[in-house]
């Protein structure tokens, strides 16, 4: 698919990819009454989830994505089960969505609206968060898709992690096809407050063309920090805008993991709100 159509022009995907106008499309608007609550098994990962590997980083002309190192062997290493999966995943790779703009306006708006960080593709009761990384996997029996969604919020006091070599590397990939290797641990990467306990489930579909339906989703319900600086930097050196907005839910059931209360939810997301109306308000006191 051409690069401008791919930034352009999301709804009119399904005249070239007639599946992208499905009944089960993913990103959606998530929240926490119109969802069914359900108790979930933990997940399980295999050990080598919490090694450091080789990862070659591409530029796809959509974002820069993260696959095993062609060295490692055997590629099934890294196997995912548990949360009531259908079976044994393996890592396929994982990649970020982002968007960056000048800093003039909120940082949460409605989807409708624009702001300088509202690249995450889910929502949460109709708000973005700055970015949504997906840990992408694959049933090598059935060939279903599963993916893990984190949401990106923008820290104002973001100290070092683990994607800050991911960054590092990422934006020297500015053309689309170059690639380099880099060592990471898919379990730093995906480290959140919350250890795997509190997100949403549905039926939905790649977020990109062909828009292949049938993928379960497990979006969590925490984030992963990013500074504005690495954002703005993946922004100018990679891709400014690489996100779909959400899709009709139709009659597609939402499970909400009952694993955490609901106050517990509820704080996390107010926390979360918090901190960006804090960066916010830095970054006007700093333009004063």
């Amino acid at each position: 698919m051409d690069h401008n159509e791919y930034i352009l022009s999301p709804f009119l995907w399904s005249q070239t990819y007639p599946e992208c106008a499905g009944r089960q499309q993913s990103p959606i608007d998530l929240g926490y009454f119109n969802v069914t609550p359900r108790k979930f098994p933990s997940f399980w990962f295999s050990p080598h989830f919490n090694s450091y590997l080789p990862f070659t980083l591409k530029n796809n002309g959509h974002t820069v994505v993260g696959e095993l190192a062609a060295q490692v062997h055997p590629t099934s290493i890294l196997q995912l089960s548990g949360g009531d999966l259908p079976g044994i995943f393996t890592f396929t790779n994982f990649h970020l969505h982002w968007w960056v703009q000048m800093m003039t306006e909120l940082i949460f708006l409605p989807r409708e609206g624009s702001s300088p960080t509202v690249g995450s593709e889910h929502t949460i009761n109709g708000l973005h968060g700055a970015g949504e990384a997906h840990f992408v996997f694959t049933n090598l029996m059935t060939k279903q898709v599963a993916v893990l969604a984190f949401f990106i919020v923008v820290s104002p006091d973001q100290e070092q992690t683990a994607w800050r070599s991911y960054v590092d590397n990422a934006v020297a990939l500015i053309r689309e096809g170059e690639n380099l290797n880099f060592m990471a641990s898919l379990m730093k990467l995906m480290e959140t407050e919350n250890n795997f306990q509190d997100f949403w489930r549905y039926n939905g579909s790649l977020t990109t063309p062909p828009c292949t339906e049938g993928v379960i989703w497990t979006v969590f319900n925490s984030h992963i920090k990013f500074s504005y600086d690495e954002l703005s930097a993946l922004s100018l050196n990679v891709l400014h805008k690489g996100f779909r907005p959400p899709q009709p839910t139709y009659n597609r059931i939402v499970y909400h993991s009952t694993l955490t209360s609901a106050v517990d939810s509820l704080r996390c997301f107010f926390s979360w709100l918090v901190l960006v109306l804090m960066f916010f308000l830095i970054r006007l006191n700093s333009k004063m």
